[in-house]
């Protein structure tokens, strides 16, 4: 990835406190908190917002097909098993 696009992925993780930084030769970033404290659910949720599988399914996303659609239950619960899952999960399982 380029530097530009990981340096302003850096700050606004860090914004958000999953990282700290420090300056100098021995600098850089590092992350705030201990890698099993960090859910991947989390990190979805900072790039993304709330989690949502679909645009109806979204907490204030509203469907105008609604009424005629008989999948909007099964993509809330697609969506609830896909959280669930990512809740589980911390980054520190990803080494």
């Amino acid at each position: 990835m380029p530097y530009r696009y990981i340096s302003r992925l850096a700050v606004f993780m860090k914004a958000a406190g999953f990282l700290k930084s420090r300056e100098g030769i021995q600098g850089g970033y590092m992350l705030a908190k201990n890698p099993k404290n960090i859910k991947v659910i989390e990190v979805v949720e900072l790039f993304e917002g709330d989690f949502a599988c679909t645009r109806c399914t979204n907490k204030s996303g509203h469907c105008p097909n609604e009424k005629n659609c008989c999948m909007k239950g099964n993509w809330i619960k697609m969506q609830n098993q896909l959280a669930n899952t990512l809740r589980k999960f911390s980054i520190a399982d990803f080494k």
